[in-house]
C-alpha cells in the first residue's frame, strides 16, 4: 500500500512519509520463502516496510478492495482524499463496499491481509495521511483517459457473480463511473 503519483515516465513520486509504507511480499505459488525471497525481504535500504505474507491473492485483493472505495468515489465526485473524508457518511459507504468485496473474496477462497474493519479504518487514516492526493483513477479520468473501474469494482462484481453472490453496490458504482466518463463529452 504505497501511494504514488507518476508525473512522467521514470518520474514517480512516493507520497508517504519515510518509513510509513508497507510492501507485502509473497511467493506466487504460496511456498515458504526461499533464499531469494528472503534476500529481497531483507533489502531494507529501500525503506518500503517489507512484510512477508503467506498468500499472494490476499495481498492483491487487499489493494483492489481499498481502491474500490477511495479511487472510485473520489473519481465520481472529482475530489481529493481530504475532501472525501470530510463527509460524515464515508465510513458507512466504505463499509458497504468492503462488506460486499469481502463476501465475494471469501466465497472465492481469497483471504485479504487486513480485516474488513481494518480496511474501513484505513480509508480514514490513509485519506488523512494523503489528504491532497487524487487517486490514480481520478488522474486518468481528469485527463480524459478510460478509468480502471472495470478492473477494480467490476472485477469484484465479476468475482462475486462467479461464486453466486451479487455485489449490487459495486455493479452500480461501475455504471456511475462510466456515466461520469460519458458526461465528459458535454463539458
Amino acid at each position: 500500500m504505497i501511494a504514488t503519483r507518476m508525473d512522467a515516465p521514470r518520474n514517480v513520486d512516493f507520497m508517504g512519509a519515510e518509513k510509513s509504507e508497507q510492501m507485502h511480499l509473497a511467493r506466487y505459488n504460496n511456498e515458504k520463502p526461499n533464499e531469494v525471497v528472503q534476500n529481497i525481504f531483507n533489502f531494507k535500504q529501500a525503506q518500503l516496510g517489507p512484510v512477508l505474507a503467506p498468500e499472494w491473492k490476499g495481498i492483491c485483493m487487499s489493494k483492489v478492495v481499498f481502491n474500490a472505495v477511495c479511487n472510485t468515489l473520489c473519481t465520481m465526485f472529482e475530489i481529493q482524499m481530504c475532501q472525501f473524508i470530510a463527509y460524515d457518511g464515508v465510513r458507512e459507504m466504505a463499509r458497504q463496499l468492503f462488506d460486499e468485496a469481502f463476501d465475494a473474496c471469501e466465497r472465492a477462497g481469497i483471504y485479504l491481509i487486513e480485516s474488513c474493519q481494518e480496511e474501513t479504518d484505513s480509508v480514514i487514516s490513509i485519506s488523512q495521511a494523503y489528504k491532497y492526493h487524487y487517486p490514480s483513477m481520478y488522474q486518468d479520468f481528469s485527463k480524459g483517459r478510460p478509468t480502471e473501474v472495470d478492473y477494480i469494482n467490476g472485477y469484484i462484481a465479476k468475482l462475486g457473480r462467479a461464486h453466486d453472490y451479487i455485489c449490487k453496490t459495486h455493479e452500480f458504482v461501475v455504471h456511475e463511473v462510466h456515466l461520469a466518463e460519458t458526461m465528459r463529452q458535454f463539458k
